[in-house]
């Protein structure tokens, strides 16, 4: 009996903290230094970017562009998620649903607001909202990208674990730890295409996108999976529950996938954009909605995974492959000055 308990604790355990996680996340999303464009003539766009960033409720980030030209580009390379533009023929809202559509739904009526307050009475001074990135009927609610990268990401952990399941770890040498790699590799090509032909070509969620998002989701995958096989070589079952905290229960709700990230609390906004779950969702998002822009952070963030893992993996399997000849070498010698004899093969 007493050897059920701990894997019970653990599942226990495993259920509380990807509770916590998700509930602390989530449960309450709130503006937290919202980066947006505002342009205008002379110094209204000036003044507008000062009152914004001075109302702390607002949690805005304003910042004057030089023209309504700047401020698309700003949103279409993901450096604001939206824009106020003064213009004499008629104000506009920019916004981007595909980045954040709670973000873009608030804009419009804080942009409305704020005007009113500065000119009372002008009905004028209402705002068009333009969508420069809509969200698709077949995902309205932008999560298709998402849940393909929690698939994918459960996916790749636990072929690195049911691989090393096969294999007693004490066994492996650098050529064999090089040959796992490449196993992984293969798998890491391999898995995106089922999903990706499921949402592409049976939904049409995520279409127009296929070879770039099979490339970047093999990247993805091969990062998770190298990454993983180096803890569960390093720390056996611990490097298993570490994959797993990193993953699943930090990184899933610091993906920046159901609520963006400045709508996180701090400690997941800090995060987010560095797990391999954050990296994985704004990439497929940048490939798909914005024309493959803004994908250096999401890259540079995979590569570091995957050869964090590739390197680990390497170093550990020379150091166990160091220990077995010492082992062998220390055997040899206690049996020759035994005057046992040393076996030739």
């Amino acid at each position: 009996m007493r050897t059920l308990v701990p894997p019970l604790l653990l599942g226990l355990l495993f259920s509380v903290l990807l509770t916590a996680s998700f509930a602390s996340a989530l449960h309450s999303p709130s503006f937290h230094d919202v980066r947006i464009a505002v342009t205008g003539p002379g110094d209204l766009a000036t003044e507008l970017a000062e009152g914004l960033n001075q109302d702390s409720s607002l949690g805005l980030d304003a910042r004057v562009v030089p023209s309504p030209a700047e401020a698309r580009s700003q949103i279409e390379h993901r450096e604001v998620y939206g824009g106020f533009v003064l213009a004499p023929g008629g104000n506009e809202v920019l916004v981007a649903s595909a980045a954040s559509d709670e973000i873009a739904q608030a804009l419009p009526e804080i942009f409305d607001k704020v005007l009113a307050s500065q000119q009372p009475g002008d009905t004028s001074a209402s705002a068009k909202t333009v969508d420069l990135a809509p969200l698709p009927t077949q995902d309205r609610s932008g999560s298709v990208g998402y849940f393909v990268m929690i698939g994918l990401a459960i996916g790749a952990y636990f072929a690195a674990l049911m691989l090393n399941n096969f294999v007693d770890l004490r066994l492996v040498g650098i050529r064999l730890a090089l040959a796992r790699l490449v196993t992984l590799a293969v798998y890491a090509l391999v898995a995106p295409l089922p999903v990706l032909l499921i949402v592409d070509q049976v939904l049409d969620a995520l279409p127009g996108h296929f070879v770039m998002l099979w490339l970047f989701l093999a990247l993805f995958v091969f990062a998770i999976a190298a990454f993983a096989n180096a803890l569960i070589h390093f720390f056996g079952m611990a490097g298993t529950a570490v994959v797993i905290l990193l993953v699943t229960v930090i990184g899933n709700p610091a993906a920046g996938g159901s609520v963006a990230w400045p709508l996180l609390p701090a400690f997941f906004r800090v995060v987010g954009p560095w797990t391999p779950n954050g990296a994985g969702t704004e990439g497929i998002r940048n490939i798909v909605y914005f024309d493959h822009n803004a994908l250096g952070r999401p890259l540079l963030t995979l590569c570091l995974y995957a050869a964090v893992g590739i390197v680990l993996t390497v170093v550990a399997a020379a150091l166990r492959e160091a220990r077995s000849v010492a082992v062998t070498v220390t055997e040899a010698e206690a049996s020759v000055s035994g005057g046992g004899a040393v076996p030739l093969a």
